[in-house]
């Protein structure tokens, strides 16, 4: 199981943008590798996504969990919405029983974020004017087992 949080993952242009209508999407990477003299074996790859939009009328937050579990939780305030969408808790990465015990692992994680496509007009200008998207760098925890 994977625990991991986000940091700093909504600076003040990705939160204008946001509550100006455009949809941010967040993706995090997660590895498993085992280590082995030359190169590192990998065992498990997983993908997680993570959506925020905002509701102007309504006045709220939107985090859709997916695409496998296609959920949407709504919130009133921005770092409700963060928290949901930064906060990454019990992840299953692999089945102990594929593990061989007395070996040493590597559980590698990072995180990207990009606009989602939008149906807003001039969508091109936009483009223009905006630096988006960010990728983080792998962040790893070796542990034996």
């Amino acid at each position: 199981m994977a625990y991991f949080s986000l940091k700093n993952g909504c600076p003040n242009y990705v939160q204008i943008a946001l509550e100006s209508g455009i949809i941010v999407r967040y993706i995090y990477e997660i590895e498993l590798q085992a280590p082995r003299f030359l190169i590192k074996k990998r065992l498990s790859r997983i993908f997680i996504l993570r959506t925020l939009t905002h509701d102007n009328l309504k006045g709220e937050y939107r985090v859709s969990f997916g695409p496998d579990s296609p959920k949407v939780v709504s919130v009133r305030t921005l770092e409700e919405a963060k928290k949901l969408a930064f906060e990454i808790n019990d992840i299953s990465i692999i089945s102990l029983s594929e593990l061989p015990r007395g070996k040493t692992y590597v559980l590698r994680v990072r995180a990207k974020m990009e606009e989602a496509a939008s149906s807003l007009p001039f969508k091109g200008l936009l483009d223009l004017f905006s630096s988006w998207g960010f990728q983080t760098k792998w962040y790893e925890v070796r542990f034996n087992y």
